[in-house]
Formats: C-alpha cells, sequence, structure tokens
C-alpha cells in the first residue's frame, strides 16, 4: 500500500498529497480489519463519540450502516470522469458503470475539480450500496467555528445531483446509491470543537479526525498546513 501511495502522487495536482494520504489511510484501516463482518461506517470514521443530536446526517444515514469487511478494496482513478458540475448527467452515467455486489468496497479518485476529493462505496448487510463522500479542507479554508464550510456548497451540490439520479439507474451502481439517498457527505477539518452537522453533511472536527487517523495525524496535520 505504502508503494502504491508514492506512486499514485502527482504534484502538479494542488492538495493531491493530503487526498492520496488520506485514501491510502483508508485502505490500510480496511486491509487491517478485512473479513470483519457486521463492521460499522461510524466505527471506520470513529464518528462513534459524535452526539446524534448534533448531526441529523449521522444520526439518519451513518450510524445505522453496518457491513461485511471485504478482503480486498479496489481502488479507481475517475479522474477522467466528467466533473458533475460541467455535465452531471455524464457523471452519474459513469458512476452508474460501477456496480458493487454483496461483499464489494471501492475507493474513487474523482476528477480533480469535483466537488468531493474521495468516494468511497460499500455493500451493506441489507444489500444496498452506500456512498461515502469524503472532503478535506485546506488550512486557510478549515478555520470556520460554525457552519459547514463553504455554506455547505459542494454538499448542496452533490444533493443537487443525487436528485438527478432519482430514477434511471441501476439500483447496486454508484449513481444508483445516491439517487436513493444512501449515501453521507462528510467535511474532514483539523479544527477544534465538536464535530456537528445538519441533513446535508456532517463535519468532522480535531478529536475524531485524530482517532480515525491515528499515528498518520501529525504527518496529516504536518500536510495540511503546507498545502
Amino acid at each position: 500500500l505504502l508503494c502504491e501511495f508514492l506512486s499514485g502522487l502527482d504534484p502538479r495536482r494542488d492538495g493531491d498529497v493530503l487526498e492520496w494520504a488520506m485514501a491510502w489511510w483508508l485502505q490500510l484501516r480496511l486491509a487491517v480489519v478485512a473479513g470483519a463482518k457486521g463492521f460499522t461506517l461510524c466505527k471506520l470514521f470513529q464518528l462513534g463519540s459524535v452526539r446524534a443530536s448534533r448531526c441529523s446526517q449521522l444520526k439518519t444515514k451513518v450510524k445505522g450502516v453496518t457491513f461485511d469487511v471485504p478482503d480486498v478494496v479496489d481502488v479507481v482513478n475517475g479522474s477522467t470522469t466528467p466533473d458533475s458540475h460541467k455535465d452531471p448527467d455524464h457523471f452519474l452515467q459513469a458512476l452508474d458503470n460501477i456496480t458493487l455486489s454483496p461483499g464489494d468496497a471501492v475507493i474513487l479518485h474523482p476528477h480533480p475539480r469535483e466537488a468531493f476529493d474521495l468516494l468511497l462505496a460499500i455493500t451493506d448487510v441489507a444489500g444496498r450500496t452506500f456512498v461515502t463522500l469524503l472532503d478535506q479542507k485546506s488550512a486557510a479554508r478549515d478555520q470556520k467555528r460554525t457552519g459547514l464550510p463553504n455554506n455547505g456548497d459542494q454538499a448542496s451540490h452533490m444533493r443537487q445531483v443525487a436528485r438527478r439520479a432519482s430514477h434511471g439507474y441501476k439500483t447496486k451502481s454508484l449513481a444508483g446509491a445516491l439517487g436513493q439517498g444512501n449515501y453521507a457527505f462528510l467535511y474532514m477539518t483539523s479544527y477544534e470543537g465538536a464535530s456537528f452537522g445538519d441533513a446535508t453533511a456532517t463535519v468532522v472536527r480535531r478529536r475524531e479526525m485524530k482517532r480515525f487517523l491515528g499515528p498518520l495525524w501529525e504527518v496529516y496535520r504536518a500536510i495540511r498546513t503546507a498545502v
């Protein structure tokens, strides 16, 4: 995984190191618990201590997602996938081509200008495809004490894209999951304070990020400061 992480870096992309570091760590966390039954998204992202009353999305969507961790997680380089801002229909068509079977998991690197930095898709124990969209904020945009980063523009945009996918897409595909509302949007930040959110997104703050990243936290924080 370390070799894959280093080989995937592209210094020409702003923030690329941060995005690939997160993807690499997510792969590693899943690899450590490969084969585990009844694993939860809350445990994967260390969100168990976040009060559901502070975040309706966490309460209604994330906390109920349980899945069996596969032995192998597929990684898809979707950098050539159409940008959903410019061409949402072609974006959804590309996601419709990625269909999950029971026990599958996929990590997708999207177009550089996409509304999120990373996508994790799993099949839960009920057989649903569930998508988690991760967006990491740069140091300059991370220091917002209240409200969603960038006024929640990215999460709101993805909600509009998901509405376009409400019909006409395969049930088990990534597009189908968005259309059925089987997705969550996580803003990953390093700012102090309690994690919170609303119906559109969850803002993950420093305490949960430190738990999620573990020994990678100091490296992540150093990259965050530099990017």
